[in-house]
């Protein structure tokens, strides 16, 4: 036989309430068993010795602050980094889409394995997300739009001084996130950018768009002739 005790629903949030106030009361001279580490900043040389290798591998450090903010790596050579100096500065992403990130270039010119000359490339940009070194020119796209620029330094300062519209995609909208980024150079000599449903193709100094066929859309690259 099984006998039910009716209980009341004030006794039971106040029993609820007696046994989380005496489970927080509990052992309070006791620190926690695994309490939360304070984020501590690190420097670059005490970073690399936290970061484990195989054998046979090592990590050299080639940049770091104060030349460069809130780096995404890319380059050929010279290295371009596009920084996006307002991406979430805080919770609320105040000043986000202030036109005041940059893409900097920086280079070894001693040929020692060390960035030795920084200098700012292209200044005033919207959180740039495709870097693209091209020839003598440096394909820059910012968020916001499709459109891609050509940037180039014509006098040998590092500075670009000459920017032209290189593809005309028009505006774009959205949750900067999910928005186009990498411009991948493949081996079937187009260029590809995440979320685009068409690709780019560099050819005698012009751009030409195509719409991803399926085969390459789905993955198969079998039947594709570079």
């Amino acid at each position: 036989m099984k006998i039910v005790f009716p209980v009341k629903p004030t006794l039971l949030a106040t029993l609820a309430f007696f046994l989380l106030s005496w489970a927080s009361t509990k052992d309070e001279s006791n620190e926690l068993s695994s309490p939360i580490r304070a984020n501590i900043s690190q420097s670059p040389q005490e970073a690399i010795k936290g970061i484990e290798l195989p054998a046979g591998y090592h990590l050299e450090l080639v940049l770091a602050e104060p030349h460069i903010e809130e780096p995404v790596f890319d380059g050929n050579g010279r290295m371009y980094v596009a920084e996006m100096r307002t991406y979430m500065q805080d919770a609320d992403s105040t000043g986000e889409f202030e036109p005041s990130s940059r893409v900097s270039m920086h280079e070894d010119t001693t040929g020692d394995g060390q960035y030795d000359q920084q200098t700012i490339f292209a200044d005033n940009l919207l959180l740039p997300r495709i870097v693209l070194p091209l020839d003598d020119r440096v394909i820059i796209g910012e968020t916001n739009t499709l459109d891609l620029y050509a940037y180039r330094d014509t006098d040998g300062d590092g500075i670009s001084d000459e920017k032209n519209l290189w593809f005309e995609g028009g505006p774009c909208g959205g949750n900067l996130e999910h928005q186009p980024n990498g411009l991948i150079w493949a081996q079937d000599n187009w260029l590809y950018t995440t979320y685009n449903e068409y690709r780019l193709r560099f050819t005698n100094g012009t751009v030409e768009k195509e719409e991803i066929p399926p085969m390459v859309a789905s993955g198969d690259l079998s039947l594709i002739h570079i």
